[in-house]
């Protein structure tokens, strides 16, 4: 077997240096998880899907975005429920079920500190921009 494994024309080795890369990867696959679940996982389940510490995550959330895990996190269910509230006749309590959330105080002041909109005045603003079209 070592015979083999020495044969340079089967194997060969090569000296390779991490370069962030893997980070890059590692941060593209915490997104397209979020992404999947709109936000709604919690860093443990990342962690488990991932095989990597909590904290080394969000140390690579933080250094892409400037943001928690948290806060990335948080964005994702945002924007889903502002698709949501676009795209659906669901009102803002059949979202906030929807997207598994437990306080709608929170929902509301989140949403509306990013969109600058409460949810119900931005379903309303597109709405009749959907009528508009």
């Amino acid at each position: 077997m070592l015979y083999l494994l020495a044969d340079t024309r089967r194997f060969h080795l090569e000296h390779h240096v991490a370069d962030g890369k893997n980070d890059d990867l590692l941060f593209r696959k915490i997104s397209q998880l979020l992404k999947e679940n709109h936000g709604n996982i919690s860093r443990s389940f990342i962690s488990d899907k991932l095989s990597y510490n909590e904290d080394y995550l969000n140390s690579i959330v933080k250094r892409h975005t400037g943001m928690s895990l948290k806060k990335y996190a948080q964005i994702f269910c945002l924007e889903e429920a502002a698709r949501l509230l676009s795209n659906s006749n669901m009102s803002v309590t059949d979202i906030i079920h929807e997207l598994g959330l437990s306080n709608r105080t929170y929902f509301y002041r989140a949403f509306t500190r990013h969109y600058g909109l409460t949810p119900k005045e931005y379903q309303m603003l597109h709405k009749k921009e959907e009528g508009k079209e």
